[in-house]
C-alpha cells in the first residue's frame, strides 16, 4: 500500500508543473487528456474536484477523485498499475476464485481474520461501513470501495490507516476454519491396543488356516531353533515379542500380590484372603471381572449407600483398571475393596469380610404365579389324565395299545 500511495503521489507531482503542491485547472485538463477522459464541462468537472472551493486541487483532493466513484476506479487504474504483492492481493484472496470484486460476507470475513472487530467496530459496523462503500445497486466492491471502508474501519476504532492496512497485509488471507476430530484415546494411543492390534490387526490368511502365528506350525518352530539364519532370527524375535505383550494370567497376578504383601499383617489375613479368592471365583468363574460384574458384587454385598454410589463404585474400577482395559484381575480387585473402604470411611478387613461372607453372587428373577389349571392335576380330563397324546404313526393306536397287541390282550 505504501508503494501505491508514492505512485500516486509521483502522478500528482508530474501534473503539478509548477510544483506548488496543487493542481491548476489546465493542469487538470492536460491530466484528463493523457487518460483519454472526456471532462466535458471542464468549470463544473473541475469544481466538483475542487471540495473546498480554493480554486486549486490539493492532493488529498486529488486522491479522493480517484475513488470517489466506482466508475471512476478506472481512472485510478491508468494512472497507477496494480502493484505487485501487498494489500491487493489479500483484497483479492478473499473475493474468492474467479472475482476481482468482494460481497459483504467476504469483508465481514476478512475484517474478523484480521482481527479488526473489538468493541469499537462490531460486526453490525462492518456491515453498516460496507453499505455506505458499495455503490447504490450493488452488492458487491471493488478495490477503491474496499480502501475506503479500510478508512472508515480506522475512523470507527480510531485508529490511524496505516494499523490498519498492516493488520490486512499480515493476515495475509482467509482462514479457513472447520471442525476438528477429537482425539480418540483408544485409536490414537497404540499403547492401549489389545489383542491382535498390539501386532498391527488381524492377519490375513487363508480361511481356517488359524494367524499366521499359529501357521508356522511345529516345524517351524523347531526349525527356528535348530538355524540361526536372519529370517529366523526375526520370527524368533517376533514370537518373543508376541508373549512379551500377552497380559498377566490370573494365577501370576495373584502370586504377585501375594509377594507384596509379606508383611505380618498380611500373613495374618491370608487365611481370609483365600475366602475372598472364593468369593472371587464365584463372580468372575476363573476369569477377569469387568466393571459391571464388580458394580453387582457392590450391589449385592450391600456396599452401596449415600458415602458410596453407583457412579463411585464405577470411578472406583476405572481407576485401578489397566489403561486401555476393561477388566481386573484379582490384585486390582484387592485395590478397588482398599479404595472402596476409604470411600466409605471404613477398614479394609471391614470389608473385605462383607464380602468374604456374602460367598457369591445373587441371583434375580421372576417367579410365575401358580396356574392352576397346570400345577393341580386332579383337574386334568381325557388323555392328560394318563400322561397326555403321545407321539406314534398316525392310525397306528396309542403306545398302550401296541403294547396290548404284542401281549395278545385286545381292545
Amino acid at each position: 500500500m505504501a508503494g501505491k500511495r508514492d505512485a500516486l503521489k509521483a502522478v500528482f507531482q508530474k501534473y503539478d508543473k509548477d510544483q506548488n503542491g496543487s493542481i491548476s485547472r489546465s493542469e487538470l485538463e492536460d491530466l484528463l487528456h493523457a487518460i483519454k477522459i472526456d471532462s466535458g464541462d471542464l468549470s463544473a468537472f473541475f469544481t466538483h474536484i475542487d471540495k473546498n472551493h480554493d480554486g486549486v486541487i490539493q492532493y488529498e483532493e486529488f486522491v479522493d477523485w480517484l475513488y470517489e466513484k466506482r466508475g471512476q476506479f478506472a481512472v485510478a487504474g491508468c494512472l497507477v498499475p496494480p502493484s505487485e504483492g501487498g494489500i491487493e492481493d489479500v483484497f483479492l484472496a478473499f473475493c474468492g476464485s474467479g472475482h476481482s470484486d468482494m460481497d459483504g460476507k467476504c469483508f465481514a470475513k476478512l475484517c474478523k481474520d484480521c482481527g479488526l472487530l473489538d468493541r469499537k467496530c462490531t460486526p453490525t459496523d462492518v456491515d453498516l461501513i460496507f453499505a455506505k462503500v458499495v455503490a447504490k445497486g450493488h452488492r458487491r466492491i471493488v478495490f477503491a470501495e474496499f480502501e475506503m471502508a479500510l478508512h472508515k474501519v480506522a475512523e470507527k476504532k480510531g485508529v490511524d490507516f496505516q494499523d490498519i492496512e498492516d493488520k490486512v497485509v499480515c493476515g495475509g488471507g482467509p482462514v479457513l476454519h472447520g471442525t476438528k476430530a477429537d482425539a480418540v484415546r483408544f485409536h490414537d494411543d497404540k499403547s492401549t491396543y489389545t489383542g491382535t492390534h498390539v501386532n498391527g490387526g488381524p492377519d490375513h490368511v487363508a480361511k481356517g488356516q488359524g494367524s499366521a502365528h499359529s501357521s508356522l506350525g511345529p516345524a517351524a518352530l523347531r526349525h527356528d531353533e535348530r538355524h540361526s539364519s536372519t529370517g529366523s532370527n526375526a520370527r524368533r524375535t517376533s514370537a518373543t515379542t508376541v508373549v512379551a505383550t500377552q497380559r498377566p494370567s490370573r494365577v501370576e497376578a495373584h502370586e504377585a500380590f501375594l509377594a507384596m504383601h509379606e508383611a505380618p499383617q498380611a500373613q495374618e489375613s491370608l487365611p481370609q484372603y483365600k475366602s475372598l479368592d472364593a468369593t472371587w471365583m464365584a463372580y468372575t468363574k476363573g476369569q477377569d471381572m469387568d466393571g459391571k460384574t464388580f458394580a453387582k458384587l457392590c450391589k449385592d454385598c450391600e456396599l452401596l449407600d449415600k458415602k458410596c454410589t453407583p457412579t463411585d463404585v464405577d470411578l472406583i474400577f476405572a481407576k485401578v483398571a489397566p489403561k486401555g482395559q476393561r477388566r481386573i484381575h484379582i490384585g486390582q480387585f484387592e485395590a478397588a475393596l482398599e479404595l472402596l473402604a476409604n470411600k466409605k470411611g471404613k477398614s479394609v478387613d471391614e470389608v473385605r469380610g462383607i464380602v468374604t461372607e456374602h460367598g457369591g453372587p445373587e441371583l434375580h428373577g421372576t417367579q410365575a404365579e401358580a396356574v392352576r389349571f397346570h400345577d393341580d392335576k386332579s383337574t386334568y380330563t381325557g388323555v392328560h389324565q394318563h400322561g397326555g397324546p403321545e407321539s406314534v404313526a398316525v392310525g397306528a393306536g396309542t403306545a398302550s395299545q401296541l403294547a396290548s397287541r404284542g401281549m395278545g390282550v385286545g381292545f
